[in-house]
């Protein structure tokens, strides 16, 4: 009996949260004995080669997808578009739909695994067609995602959860928003933490690489530059610290339409131009992290994120907004601060105390540490997909 055989379906492998989680993953489950495979719907994605080179397979389009640059999704697209773009991104949609359901007819997996909505929808869809007994959905975000699409996507999730075997939330709250509003059968509905590993932190000297003074306090947010991860809230926040206090904001994350333009004329209007570093996306994450002071997540919105567990293992104090999962992460004066989404006041006012109290830093990053090791571990995360997988082959 050969291996059992595992496809995960993901919008794409540019780099996320939802691709991160999965890298970190995917190559202990297939250490484990599980023959891996990812598609991707729209493109392979700047991580694919990394999979590769795991011995993962990453099976992406035969087609190149037509609008990759004007955010337009499946259904409908979030800008006006021609209606003949619009007809020509639907039928790419049709093809590759069916392209999916080919493929998983000729390797007919064990268990299928969605990422993301795109994932959810186009391979949720094609499984169905070839008859895949075994499907599974990881929900990653709160469902206020499903706002910004036409009310035909909403429906169809809620067709597609009726024909999961298991449902996973990545926090309690994206579990509980799965079985109050969305009406999921609990007993198909499991939690699953993100899990980190203590990193191998390589002693890089990033504050030299930026031009940031050693007794600089250094606030660190690590998230794609998109509205919802609440920049310009922690933009204005930052205004408020006091000016004859010595610190530097640093904003790791690729830029999404060009959204970052929008934040350098906030930082300039705000005139702190000269304490706030954008680095753009960045692979030495853990080493940024190491050279900073405080961990800050603003989003309005999340499921539960792997920057939080990232800062808290390289023992940062974390200041985050009670969204998601970030206070299941985060415990407010233990580990950090933890304040409303959308109040650039009070996240200034939580700055301001961890910029000015350094046996506060210390506390709440000890405790975090602590508690990663205690609560989000990295193998115990691996080990339930391992027990959920089993369990599924086996009946």
């Amino acid at each position: 009996m050969g291996k059992p055989s595992i496809f995960y379906v993901i919008t794409s492998l540019n780099r996320g949260g939802a691709e991160t989680h999965l890298w970190r993953v995917l190559p202990d489950l297939k250490d484990k004995g599980y023959d891996i495979s990812i598609i991707t719907i729209r493109e392979k994605g700047e991580l694919a080669e990394k999979f590769e080179g795991k011995g993962i397979r990453v099976f992406g389009p035969l087609l190149k997808y037509p609008k990759p640059n004007v955010g337009d999704h499946i259904w409908g697209p979030s800008i006006k578009l021609p209606i003949m773009s619009r007809f020509g991104s639907r039928l790419w949609y049709l093809v590759r739909m069916l392209q999916l359901c080919l493929c998983l007819m000729i390797r007919r997996p064990d268990v299928i695994h969605f990422f993301l909505p795109e994932g959810y929808l186009i391979g949720g869809i094609a499984s169905i067609f070839a008859m895949l007994p075994n499907r599974v959905m990881s929900r990653r975000s709160l469902n206020v995602y499903q706002s910004k699409y036409p009310a035909v996507v909403r429906k169809l999730e809620l067709i597609l959860h009726k024909k999961m075997k298991l449902i996973l939330g990545n926090s309690q709250e994206v579990v509980s928003q799965l079985i109050s509003d969305e009406g999921c059968d609990p007993t198909k509905v499991r939690l699953i933490y993100n899990g980190m590993r203590k990193p191998k932190l390589r002693g890089d000297n990033i504050r030299a690489q930026f031009n940031i003074d050693l007794d600089d306090v250094v606030f660190t947010q690590v998230a794609n530059l998109i509205p919802y991860k609440g920049y310009e809230d922690l933009i204005r926040a930052c205004a408020t610290l006091p000016k004859d206090k010595k610190w530097k904001l640093l904003i790791v994350g690729a830029d999404r339409d060009w959204y970052r333009e929008v934040l350098e004329t906030l930082v300039l209007d705000m005139d702190i131009n000269d304490r706030v570093i954008f680095t753009g996306p960045s692979e030495a994450v853990a080493d940024i992290y190491a050279a900073s002071d405080v961990g800050v997540l603003a989003s309005h919105e999340e499921g539960f994120s792997n920057a939080i567990l990232e800062g808290m293992a390289a023992k940062l104090p974390m200041v985050v907004t009670n969204v998601g999962g970030n206070a299941e992460a985060v415990l407010d004066k233990q580990t950090g601060l933890v304040v409303p989404p959308h109040a650039p006041k009070e996240l200034g006012q939580a700055l301001t105390a961890m910029l000015e109290k350094t046996d506060l830093r210390e506390r709440y990053g000890s405790a975090g540490l602590t508690r990663l090791e205690e609560k989000f571990s990295h193998q115990v995360c691996v080990d339930t997909y391992d027990r959920l997988y089993q369990e599924l082959i086996k009946s």
